[in-house]
C-alpha cells in the first residue's frame, strides 16, 4: 500500500474518532505543531525511519513534538496506533493529512502571507475578513517574515499567487529593460 493512501485512511479515521471525542479541533491544532516540528528538525525524519531507536522513544517524541503532556487524548492514541503497527516512518504524511481534511470538512481555506516584517493583529483581522468574504468560509492566515521580498507583501490562496512585493517588481523591470535592448544582457543582482 502507497503512503498516501496510508496516510489517508490514518487521517480520517483520527479526524473520525477525535470528532466523537469532540476533540477535532484540538488535534487539528496538535497535528499543525507536530508537522511544523518535522519542517524544523529534519532529524525527526530520520529518527521515525531508523528501525534501532525503541518504539517507545519515538512515542515519546512524537507526543512531546504535538504538546507533551498536554497533548489531548486522540492524539495520544493516534499516535500509540501508528507506533504500534510501525506507522511512524507516515506520521509526518499523516498530520498533513489530518490538516487537509479537517480543513476540508470545516470549509476553511489556507492562506499564506509574506510581508518583510511583522504585521499588527488589526492589518491580519482586515485581511482575514476581505478573504472570508471573497471565499465564503473560514481563513486560516499563516504569516512568514522574508525580507528578500525587499517590501510590498506576497499572499497565497490556494493555487493563487498575488505577488506585490518591490522584488518582483525590480525583476520584470529589468526583463522589460532587457527585451527592449535598454540594458545590456549583463548580469544585475535584484
Amino acid at each position: 500500500m502507497d503512503s498516501s493512501r496510508i496516510s489517508i485512511r490514518y487521517a480520517k479515521a483520527a479526524y473520525e474518532f477525535a470528532l466523537e471525542n469532540k476533540e477535532e479541533t484540538r488535534l487539528y491544532e496538535e497535528m499543525k505543531l507536530l508537522s511544523s516540528h518535522f519542517f524544523a528538525f529534519k532529524l525527526m525524519s530520520r529518527v521515525m525511519e531508523n528501525p534501532t531507536v525503541p518504539t517507545a522513544e519515538k512515542e515519546k517524541i512524537l507526543i512531546t513534538a504535538g504538546g507533551g503532556d498536554a497533548a489531548s487524548e486522540s492524539y495520544k492514541k493516534l499516535l500509540k496506533l501508528i507506533v504500534g503497527n510501525k506507522r511512524e516512518r507516515y506520521v509526518l504524511f499523516i498530520a498533513l493529512m489530518y490538516q487537509n481534511w479537517y480543513r476540508k470538512q470545516r470549509g476553511i481555506v489556507v492562506t499564506k502571507l509574506t510581508t518583510t516584517h511583522v504585521i499588527s493583529d488589526e492589518i491580519k483581522e482586515k485581511i482575514v475578513r476581505m478573504i472570508a468574504e471573497e471565499a465564503k468560509g473560514d481563513v486560516d492566515l499563516q504569516t512568514v517574515i522574508n525580507p528578500d521580498i525587499i517590501g510590498g507583501f506576497v499572499l497565497e490562496l490556494d493555487d493563487k499567487q498575488l505577488d506585490a512585493s518591490i522584488r518582483s517588481q525590480l525583476v520584470k523591470m529589468k526583463q522589460e529593460l532587457v527585451n527592449n535592448n535598454l540594458l545590456k544582457r549583463k548580469t544585475y543582482d535584484v
